[in-house]
This record gives C-alpha cells, structure tokens and sequence, in this order.
C-alpha cells in the first residue's frame, strides 16, 4: 500500500473514508493518507478510484468527499487578494471623500443640536458616510440656523469634520439678524449702574433698582405710542451693582487623572473578532480614542490614538482650601463676563464649616455686571 500524498492531489478528487478496522487489515486500501482510529473504527483520505475499488468490496462503505485541497490551492489565495484589493480601495477613498469622525474644536462648547444637524447631511453607502453638500454650503446652513452662535464653520482634515463654535460677546446674545425682534430684560436683581443703548427704547436710569425679568430695553420702536408697533432687536449692554450667596464645597484630598502631554498612535485591525494591534500601549495609564477608517463586517480598520495620563494628588487644609474657592469664584465669573466693566467687586466669607472629607464656605459676592438678557418676543 503506498501513503503518498502527493500522487493524491494529482489525480484530482479525494474521499474520506471509514472502514471497520477487521475490514481494513484484511483488504486496506492501496493509496491513502491522514489515517485515525476511533474505536474499532479507521478513517483516512483517498482517490476516488481507490473509493471504487473499496466500494466493490464494501457496499455499505460510509465515505465523503473532500475539498481541502481546492480550497487550500485556489479559494485561499484568491480571497486573500480580494481582501488585500479591498484594502487597499477602501483605504484610498478614506483619504479623500469618506467621513469617518464628527468633533468639536472646542470641545466645552458641545452642543447636540449642532452635530445631529451635520450628521444628518451625510449619506450612509453601506459602512461608509459622504457629506451630500459641500463643506463651504454646510457651514452656511450652519450659521444661518443656529444664530445664537457668534461664529459656526466646519473644516475638513482627513476624513474628520471639525465644527468650530464661537459664544456670542456681551449684548450679542444672537447675532445681529434683524429678522428677529424681541426686547431686553434683566436676568437678576440690581442697581443700574451704567448703560450703552445701541438699539431700542431705553426704560431705565441710572440709580435705578430693578427687579429680575423687568423690562429694560423694549424693542418697540414705538413703545411710548399707545396702540402702535414698530419692531426691532433692542440690544445693548445694562450695568448693575448684584448680590449673590456662593457656596463651594472643596474636598480635603482631591485626585485629579490629567494628560501629562505625551500621546502615541496606531493602527488596530478587527479580523472576525479578533483585535490585532499594529503596537502595544506603551503607557501604564492612558486614554484611547478611536476613530473608524473603515468596517466591511468580518473586518475593520480603525486609528487609536493614545494619550498618557497621570494622577495628581492635592491635599488642602483650611487656609488655601479657602484661597482655592475664592479663585474659582472668580475663574466662573471670568468665563462668562467679557466686558472690560464687568469684575467682582467683594468677596466676603459668611459661614464656613469643616467634616472629615471637605470644607465648605458660604460667601457673599458683589459684583458689577452686565444684566440685560434677550428674550424674542
């Protein structure tokens, strides 16, 4: 009996076989290879001319044939280049038309509505997304819908879509569409300090005590003639002395995770759910941001971007737990006040107490600030 596998793939088809064991020592088959005995049982591979000559002897013979060696010669090799083909269109088009990340350049300013809104003028082909208008028109849509921004525009790089958001100065609230009317009212209790009208019928004076939601500035034209209108966008910026109760809780021992600056990158691939990193993290501690390149089903392609991170502990008592929640206090006005006569003009402690885990300090803060506040009428 010769076992050569060799002369086997030559002739072509091939057969699995299973044949009792007493059979097989009294007439084994005269070509053969991968034999296995299970039980009182052997199988092996054989020629389909071999199977004839079995099946002479064994009518009952229990047989099926095999593939492997087509699917090993032909089919592997093929969907091999297929795939690599694939690859290599898939990973063109990304480069140049594909979207595969929406993100914000300032990443405090989100804002759902915003992105839902350029989500919604891509078009999906299978996996893949294409912006159905330019980038130039997309950013006009944008500021013409959302006009409570000072800016919006869209840039592209790569295959990301990066919106940029701008907040509106003091008393631009929405921009200066004069499609749009509406008055100018107080968004808090105050003392009028000072005011620069630029549009509208001013109703104060100075020295004034106003109430929250009082009307400041009416966008009537014609306010002070009974039965008629004439509409505008009142704007302006409205001074006041405030008073306002602060608290802040400020924790004993605060562990704050940050990006120490040190970021790496690569690639992953997902081949029937199996990850297959191109490199190894190289941090301890890191965050990992994943963008898709691209995703046929069994197989997926996507750009890790790794950023180190470390933890910093601080440890306050008293004293410069208090220094840290008068810095806040100011750092939060600061960020919502632009106007060069908008500060804090009084910090006092009021009442303070301590637990084991945090302090807490109850301030009264008084300010000079811009209060006026547009509301559409």
């Amino acid at each position: 009996m010769r076992l050569m596998k060799s002369s086997l793939v030559e002739k072509g088809a091939l057969y699995r076989v299973t044949i009792p064991k007493k059979d097989f020592i009294n007439e084994g088959p005269e070509v053969g290879f991968n034999f296995k005995i299970i039980d009182d049982q052997i199988t092996f591979v054989t020629t389909k001319d071999n199977l004839r000559s079995l099946l002479d002897k064994y009518p009952n013979l229990i047989y099926s044939r095999r593939f492997v060696h087509l699917w090993k010669s032909k089919v592997i090799p093929k969907i091999i280049s297929i795939i690599f083909i694939v690859l290599i269109m898939i990973l063109f088009l990304s480069s140049n038309s594909l979207i595969r990340e929406i993100s914000f350049k300032n990443e405090e300013l989100h804002d759902e509505k915003v992105y839902d809104f350029v989500y919604e003028r891509l078009r999906k082909i299978g996996p893949f997304y294409f912006l159905k208008d330019g980038i130039n028109d997309l950013s006009e849509e944008l500021r013409q819908k959302f006009i409570d921004y000072a800016w919006v525009g869209l840039e592209r790089r790569g295959g990301r879509i990066i919106i940029d958001l701008e907040q509106q100065e003091v008393g631009e609230e929405i921009g200066d569409d004069l499609s749009i009317s509406g008055n100018l009212v107080a968004s808090k209790d105050g003392y009028i300090k000072g005011y620069l009208i630029e549009r509208g019928v001013n109703l104060i004076s100075i020295s004034q005590s106003v109430k929250k939601g009082q009307l400041l500035v009416s966008g009537n034209l014609k306010y002070h003639n009974p039965g008629e209108e004439q509409w505008t966008k009142a704007k302006g910026l409205v001074l006041a002395d405030t008073v306002e109760y602060i608290t802040k809780t400020i924790p004993k021992e605060k562990s704050v995770v940050e990006f120490n600056g040190n970021t790496t990158s690569r690639l992953q691939f997902v081949i029937f759910g199996k990850n297959i990193n191109t490199r190894k993290n190289p941090y301890a501690e890191s965050n990992i941001e994943s963008s898709e390149i691209f995703n046929i089903g069994f197989i997926k392609l996507s750009r890790e971007i790794i950023k180190e991170k470390q933890t910093i502990k601080t440890v306050y008592n008293k004293e410069n737990a208090l220094e840290y929640a008068i810095s806040i206090i100011h750092k939060d006005f600061k960020k919502e006040h632009k106007h060069p006569k908008e500060k804090i003009t009084n910090i006092e402690l009021i009442y303070h107490s301590e637990s084991e885990e945090k302090y807490i300090f109850t301030f009264i803060v008084q300010k000079t600030e811009n209060i006026a506040i547009f509301v559409r009428r």
